[in-house]
């Protein structure tokens, strides 16, 4: 992860990068900037599983601070919430980490869309041998 200045066009930059990224492993529409210091900045998202994070940037990394059920949500299974909560306050170096580590839903869709890519370069060598 890149050090931080602390900054609001950092926060919004890195709010960018996630949201074009990772948007297949987000709710869309779900990102929030809660909060901007010369320490850390603060925001909050939406996993695919309806439960919603407050995200901390700090130099160590991206720490989730709060895992609840989104706001709107009908349901929310308790077990990827009991996943979720078992990471709090550990730091993730990216968010590609955090996401993989709290979301079964992105992890799912992390790994088909690997090997999706792997499966169309083996394609590619195959057209050239």
């Amino acid at each position: 992860m890149s050090t931080p200045t602390s900054t609001p066009s950092f926060v919004s930059q890195e709010l960018t990068n996630i949201l074009s990224e990772f948007e297949y492993g987000i709710k869309p529409n779900s990102v929030k900037i809660s909060q901007t210091t010369a320490k850390n900045s603060i925001f909050q998202l939406c996993l695919l599983e309806n439960i919603q994070l407050t995200i901390s940037i700090t130099d160590i990394g991206f720490i989730i601070t709060d895992a609840s059920p989104y706001p709107t949500a009908n349901e929310v299974n308790n077990i990827d919430l009991e996943t979720v909560n078992k990471w709090i306050n550990h730091p993730f170096e990216t968010m590609e980490a955090l996401l993989l580590a709290t979301s079964p839903k992105f992890n799912e869709i992390f790994h088909q869309i690997l090997f999706n890519k792997l499966l169309d370069l083996q394609s590619q060598q195959d057209v050239e041998d």
